[in-house]
């Protein structure tokens, strides 16, 4: 019998997240597991796409390969994953080879499910750069447990669900590019030419009940451009153009490429109008703009804090 708990309540119940650290098996032919001093994971991939993939009317070449832990994760206590990453670039006409990172979930029948991940919304947002990424709940689907948009099936017995005990095996990266079209010139990239990159995995966390909760963000490698000292500013206020109540003020050293989130603490479960600007080293604006938010499941506040007055962060950007 199918669990419908997760399915109609999963919404209702807090969230709960627990951070997975598991140790990752052999990397596959073409890829290299690394580590950054920081504690990110990287994946340097050399990959020949020759899989035929259709997309639309469009072929094109894929390839997939294995990034496994050393021992399965049980996956029957969560219903959803959500991890940061860099070097995924989604399937798009305009790019020259999309990078995909998919976790994947085997059932206790043998099938496997390689779900899709989203990007979760951010103030800013750079093709290929960190991002936090979340998949859809283990068990949700449409009516005769369809799947499209949600994951990729495989194995038997083939009803296309999550039967039983569930087991996270890691990850699977899929690498797609353009191939020769009918009547269409050949693309200027040889087919036995390999793409190559790198993918950086941060946090993974598993996650059951509600999505947890996040103030508005954005990563630094979105706005940051060369290497400095960096000041974010925001002000939050409850009331349309009313005054400001709360809000940050944080500077930051940033070299290309760090993992830097930068949180804007929004305030109570509520409204909020907020206005935010970015320096940079030379005191020059680097990017802004002002937008309503509205917090649900935030945290209750500090005891310490006082009712009433305002107050200033200085300490909102995340670092590994």
């Amino acid at each position: 019998m199918r669990p419908l708990l997760p399915i109609l309540f999963a919404a209702s119940l807090p969230a709960a997240a627990v951070t997975l650290e598991p140790a990752w098996g052999p990397m596959p032919e073409g890829v290299r597991l690394d580590t950054a001093p920081d504690g990110t994971t990287l994946f340097r991939y050399a990959l020949a796409p020759d899989t035929p993939v259709l997309n639309g009317r469009l072929v094109r070449l894929g390839k997939d390969v294995d990034l496994f832990f050393r021992e399965p994760v049980p996956a029957t206590e969560f219903d959803r994953l959500e991890f940061e990453a860099s070097g995924i670039v989604l399937d798009d006409r305009d790019v020259p080879a999309a990078i995909e990172l998919r976790p994947v979930v085997r059932d206790a029948e043998g099938e496997v499910f390689d779900f899709l991940p989203d990007a979760a919304p951010s103030l800013v947002s750079k093709r290929g750069g960190w991002a936090l990424w979340r998949t859809g709940n283990w068990f949700s689907g449409e009516a005769g447990a369809a799947s499209h948009g949600l994951c990729t099936v495989s194995g038997t017995p083939g009803n296309g669900f999550p039967d039983g005990a569930l087991e996270l095996l890691g990850f699977r990266l899929h690498v797609v590019r353009p191939a020769a079209q009918p009547d269409e010139a050949p693309p200027a990239v040889p087919p036995e030419t390999p793409v190559k990159g790198v993918v950086s995995l941060g946090f993974l966390r598993a996650v059951s009940g509600r999505v947890p909760f996040a103030e508005p963000f954005l990563y630094a490698d979105a706005v940051c451009g060369d290497a400095g000292r960096y000041r974010l500013v925001a002000s939050v206020a409850d009331d349309f153009q009313g005054d400001p109540v709360r809000g940050c003020n944080l500077a930051f050293d940033w070299t290309p490429g760090a993992r830097v989130r930068l949180d804007i603490p929004a305030g109570p479960d509520g409204v909020h109008w907020i206005d935010w600007t970015l320096t940079g080293p030379d005191g020059a604006r680097v990017a802004g703009g002002s937008f309503r938010h509205q917090s649900l499941g935030a945290p209750a506040p500090s005891r310490t804090a006082r009712p009433g007055r305002s107050s200033t962060r200085k300490g909102a950007a995340r670092r590994p």
